[in-house]
């Protein structure tokens, strides 16, 4: 028969053990009250005129509860003094408490709140103490506080990509693409940086396709010294997180290329350059976040099939042109339109870009047409039908530019093989045309070279037939 191993630090263990029930006794007399231990973000908290606080889901006002008052006082302050008799404890609890990474310093109330009180009644949703969950909640902290090594991650999601296993993927640096384990999403639901689609009072739920992200972890000897006064006792050795932004937004076009659909990175809002995400010392966000909320109803869809095009597309776009470039960026943007108008709108900015980038006079239009016409056959199109579709698209273009009056014209609304359609069937007809052209102009680059292949063209009008005698 074998034993479970005890806990590191016996002392530690019994004084949070003891502060635990003691947090629990007092928070039990709202055990029947729906609460937010603290506001999920994006969530705003709101004051009422009876100075309690809480935020509004669906006209039902749930109350946040503060619960610093319940890990301060005589209890507390007995727990943290004789923690603190020990000098290497004392130093191992504020470095974490520290976070040489986060810049700035987190109080031991906070460090209790935030790794036992707070995923204590989070993981058992009571307020009764329970053994066997104390035992985990205290490991993962313990493992913290007593670790040699420190596990940095760096989390960046990528939100609106549906696949699977099978698009996990390991850059040669070491930076891995995948989708977050329970913990790194918890740490993205309190950052806001996922989109949140069902939630109440005591949990909440991210779909599949918001949960993929980009991971950089590093691997830090944490350093324990005797205390002098010209040294930090505990330290890190200097370093530096990958930088995740650009690579981000090479794979949301690579994905909008390759799977269609709506996908969007994160994007920073603030200029602070790390932000401890898990007080545990384990995870970090690269800062803070929000996203724009990609489509739900129309991920981008990598089937195991794709998924190599993909990463082969992904190192294409960081060569990719200024005019490729810009056409690449308004596919983004247009999927994440909230209206039809809209996105038409990003999508003739992409035709301009890609089928006239350097117009300098003349009918815009007719040239863009042309262009699109010539390339037509490559893709599998009839160039006279492309014509006249790209056409129509810029007059629906002008139209919404210029806020026309009045319903849309059927002659407008054809799609790209000459058939009736609505407008939703001309923007995806339109989105893939522009979709697929773009990415063979990232392996050929006579693709987008307009004036050869109209040159090519009329070099073959000029030719004589076969047997024909040209003239003298």
């Amino acid at each position: 028969m074998t034993t479970e191993p005890g806990p590191q630090n016996q002392r530690l263990f019994d004084l949070l053990g003891d502060l635990l029930r003691h947090s629990l006794r007092e928070l039990a007399s709202l055990a029947d009250e729906p609460y937010f231990i603290q506001a999920p973000a994006p969530f705003d908290v709101k004051k009422k005129s009876d100075n309690t606080y809480g935020v509004v889901t669906q006209d039902t006002w749930i109350p946040v509860l503060d619960i610093t008052k319940y890990v301060q006082g005589e209890a507390f302050q007995r727990c943290k003094s004789e923690l603190f008799e020990d000098p290497e404890l004392r130093q191992r609890l504020s470095f974490v408490a520290l976070s040489a990474v986060g810049g700035g310093g987190r109080s031991f109330e906070q460090i209790y709140r935030h790794a036992i009180l707070a995923p204590y009644v989070r993981a058992s949703r009571s307020h009764k103490f329970d053994a066997a969950s104390f035992d985990r909640v205290f490991s993962h902290f313990e493992a913290a506080v007593f670790s040699d090594e420190r596990v940095i991650k760096s989390l960046l999601p990528i939100c609106g990509i549906e696949s699977g296993p099978w698009l996990e993927y390991q850059f040669e640096d070491g930076v891995e693409f995948r989708q977050l384990d329970g913990d790194q999403l918890g740490s993205c639901i309190r950052s806001g940086a996922v989109p949140i689609e069902i939630w109440s009072a005591d949990s909440m739920y991210v779909a599949p396709i918001n949960r993929w992200a980009l991971v950089a972890t590093l691997r830090l000897p944490v350093v324990y010294k005797e205390p002098s006064d010209d040294e930090t006792p505990m330290s890190l050795p200097p370093f530096e997180l990958p930088r995740l932004r650009g690579r981000a937004n090479r794979i949301v076009s690579a994905a909008r290329l390759v799977g269609g659909g709506s996908v969007v990175a994160t994007r920073q809002v603030t200029p602070i350059p790390f932000t401890l995400l898990d007080y545990s010392g384990s995870h970090l966000d690269e800062h803070w976040v929000q996203y724009s909320q990609p489509d739900p109803t129309k991920p981008s869809r990598i089937t195991e099939g794709c998924a190599e095009d993909l990463w082969s597309t992904e190192r294409l776009v960081d060569a990719a042109t200024r005019v490729q470039g810009t056409a690449i960026r308004r596919l983004v943007l247009a999927s994440l339109r909230n209206s039809d108008e809209d996105a038409i709108v990003d999508l003739a900015i992409a035709l301009e870009s890609a089928f006239s980038p350097d117009s300098r006079g003349g009918e815009i239009k007719a040239k863009v047409s042309l262009h699109a016409a010539l390339v037509a056959p490559a893709v599998g199109l009839a160039a006279p039908l492309v014509h006249t579709f790209v056409k129509n698209v810029y007059d629906l273009r002008s139209r919404f530019v210029h806020g026309a009056a009045g319903p849309i014209s059927p002659k407008l609304l054809i799609d790209i093989r000459g058939e009736p359609t609505d407008l939703a069937g001309v923007i995806a007809d339109l989105d893939s045309f522009l979709r697929n052209v773009v990415r063979l102009s990232l392996t050929d680059s006579t693709m987008l070279d307009h004036a050869s292949r109209l040159q090519s063209v009329l070099q073959q009008v000029d030719r004589p037939a076969s047997g024909e005698v040209p003239p003298n």
